[in-house]
């Protein structure tokens, strides 16, 4: 686990991204698992959503 933790600290320390940056990103990728989990479930309200993707998705 102490290798992990330092491997860990290590990259943090080379990691262009300012600590908002970070944040931002991370919740920009929690979003997108958050949709991804409500369009699984078929969730009420989504589907726009999933028509418009299945159209982008049939134009390549």
């Amino acid at each position: 686990m102490d290798d992990i933790l330092k491997k860990i600290n290590q990259l943090a320390k080379v990691e262009p991204k300012s600590t908002y940056e970070m944040a931002l990103k991370l919740t920009e990728e929690t979003g997108e698992v958050a949709q991804a989990a409500l369009s699984i479930n078929q969730a009420s309200g989504l589907s726009y959503k999933i028509t418009f993707k299945k159209n982008a998705w049939m134009s390549f």
